[in-house]
């Protein structure tokens, strides 16, 4: 919704999209974004985030992947990256929403989630990682594919101070909850996220309601859940399109 692009837009500093957002506010509402024919302004506008090398950071993400999860998978690296599928160009509905783009491993052969955690040098706190699951009352029933995908969505700062459960209930169409494995991406692209901020994990539940989450710990990050309707002490909810891409 455009009220929640501009708070947006606030937290990265973005001034002028900000007055642009507070204009198209008072003159249309808080419409949806998806809603082009109504704020035409958002969508032409020239003040956009720089746009994206999308093959050099594809090379550099397929990279640190490659680095962490080739062996473990018993390919080369060069094998590893050449089955991960590309970058797609932004949707242009996406490009204040969603500006990360991220190559998301899931759970492969012997690369569990056991493993994955592992390498990543997470403690695992919940007592059965079966219980992970997809949201199960997601109302577009997102359903995390069983290969790599690329997919665009932010890291959840926007969302600092909401329960999963105001998130979860103001996705509107083409939004999901960032689910385990793509907190797990942004984790192994940037080591250093969770000292800024938790990841809460909206688009995953542990057991029959429980979100899960990762936050920092001492030297180690950790893997954790909460209640729906909880705030963590620095927690954000990531949120992610629906547009994802497999190979």
């Amino acid at each position: 919704m455009l009220r929640r692009w501009i708070e947006q837009q606030e937290v990265t500093g973005n001034l002028n999209a900000v007055k642009d957002g507070q204009d198209l506010l008072g003159k249309y509402g808080d419409v949806s974004l998806d809603n082009e024919d109504k704020i035409p302004t958002l969508v032409s506008s020239p003040k956009q985030p720089a746009v994206i090398d999308l093959e050099t950071e594809w090379l550099i993400k397929a990279n640190r992947l490659a680095f962490l999860y080739a062996k473990e998978l018993g390919q080369s690296r060069e094998q590893y990256i050449d089955y991960l599928p590309k970058f797609e160009p932004q949707p242009e509905s996406y490009r204040y929403r969603f500006y990360i783009p991220a190559i998301v491993q899931v759970p492969q052969g012997k690369l569990t989630l056991v493993r994955m955690l592992d390498i990543l040098g997470v403690t695992n706190y919940l007592l059965n990682l079966r219980d992970i699951k997809d949201w199960q009352k997601d109302p577009q029933k997102f359903k995390t594919p069983n290969k790599p995908y690329t997919t665009y969505l932010h890291d959840g700062l926007i969302n600092l101070g909401r329960t999963p459960r105001d998130v979860r209930s103001s996705l509107v169409y083409g939004e999901r909850g960032g689910t385990v494995f793509d907190g797990l991406a942004l984790l192994a692209q940037d080591p250093d996220i969770l000292k800024n901020h938790y990841l809460d994990l909206p688009g995953s539940q542990y057991g029959s309601g429980g979100v899960p989450f990762l936050g920092g710990w001492g030297a180690r990050p950790g893997l954790r859940y909460f209640r729906d309707d909880s705030v963590g002490p620095k927690g954000g909810s990531v949120v992610a399109g629906r547009n994802i891409v497999t190979k």
